[in-house]
């Protein structure tokens, strides 16, 4: 069954291609440092999912959990790189990047959703393409709340002296 899963299902598309802001150079090293965190863990799921050829192995690259935690992850680590020394400024700026990256996490949410329909596999091939295709839309909905919320992530830290 598991075979003919896999060659119901095309390969594994790819995901950043659409983005407006990876790879983009940036003047500024301070915004070069942000991108390259914010995109960090959508690259490492993607390369890890394009290693994989078992297509269950590719969707948990990208598991919603992973991607929830990795990108709390990554804005605690640029609050405290902002705020190395200062507890409260650093909390502040994190919950003021959290509120401006809500999409992420809400896209994630969905994701995790599609996620629980997705992984039950091997399922029957006309189910296992829709809930595919179901899932495969939330993580483009993830990988596109994620570039959206790119400049507002640098404004947010880039601007942080004005709300100390």
């Amino acid at each position: 069954m598991r075979r003919v899963l896999r060659m119901s299902i095309p390969d594994f598309p790819e995901l950043l291609r659409t983005t407006h802001h990876l790879g983009t150079p940036l003047p500024d090293p301070r915004h070069q440092a942000i991108h390259d965190a914010w995109f960090g863990p959508l690259l490492k799921a993607r390369a890890a999912a394009h290693r994989e050829r078992d297509t269950a192995r590719q969707i948990a690259c990208f598991a919603a959990s992973r991607l929830m935690a990795a990108y709390l992850e990554v804005i605690a680590d640029l609050a405290r790189h902002a705020h190395p020394a200062e507890g409260a400024a650093m909390r502040a700026l994190e919950a003021r990047i959290e509120e401006a990256t809500e999409p992420v996490f809400t896209a994630i949410r969905r994701l995790e959703q599609a996620e629980r329909e997705v992984m039950p596999m091997p399922m029957p091939t006309s189910t296992a393409s829709a809930t595919w295709h179901a899932w495969l839309a939330s993580l483009r909905a993830v990988v596109a709340a994620v570039d959206e919320t790119f400049t507002d992530v640098v404004r947010t830290v880039t601007d942080k002296a004005r709300h100390d």
